[in-house]
This record gives structure tokens, sequence and C-alpha cells, in this order.
């Protein structure tokens, strides 16, 4: 597991901005898979059906629509958002706090 971290961290300084996407999308489409299938669950589960009756399905085209987003807005955008807040605020210990309320600030 330490190689794999270690290997993680190695394309984080070489390319970070595809690892960054990638690692996103990867994130996005599980966080996605899981949320159909809780979803499943919990609808099976409220209409108390059986076994045979609800068989679940992944919805493939919502998966990658999701981990779509993830790649090609969410990991690049947080890169450059991350790095641009840290810009901005700097890197001392009011850093959580500049990350938190600096989008408040811009978007209200």
């Amino acid at each position: 597991m330490l190689n794999v971290w270690k290997w993680y961290q190695n394309c984080l300084s070489v390319h970070p901005v595809k690892t960054q996407a990638v690692s996103s999308a990867i994130l996005w489409g599980v966080g996605d898979l899981s949320a159909q299938y809780i979803t499943h669950a919990a609808t099976k589960k409220r209409l108390q059906l059986s076994d045979c009756d609800a068989k679940f399905t992944v919805n493939w085209n919502r998966l990658a629509v999701t981990s779509m987003f993830g790649f090609g807005f969410v990991g690049p955008v947080g890169h450059f958002w991350d790095g641009s807040t840290q810009s901005v605020v700097g890197s001392s210990r009011n850093w959580r706090l500049g990350m938190v309320s600096l989008p408040k600030i811009l978007v209200a």
C-alpha cells in the first residue's frame, strides 16, 4: 500500500493536473455507483420487493457523465483553485480559513 501511495505522490509531482483529473474521475465514478446502489437498496426496502423482483443494474450513462464531470471540471478546476487560493491567502495557519471563506466572499 505504501508503494501505491509513493507512486501516486510521484504522479502528482510530475503530472499534477492529469493525476488530479483521473483521481477525480475515479472518485466521482465510485461515488455515483455507490449512490445508485444505495438508492436501489432503499427503494427495494421501502417497496418491499423480493430479490427476483428488483435486480440492481448500473445506469452506465449516468456513471459516465458523472465521471466525466469529475475528470473535466472538478479535477482541473480544483487544482487551479487550490493553487490560486493559496497564493492569495498564503500557506500560514489562516490557509484553512481562507479556503473556506474566499469562495463564499467571491460568490456572495
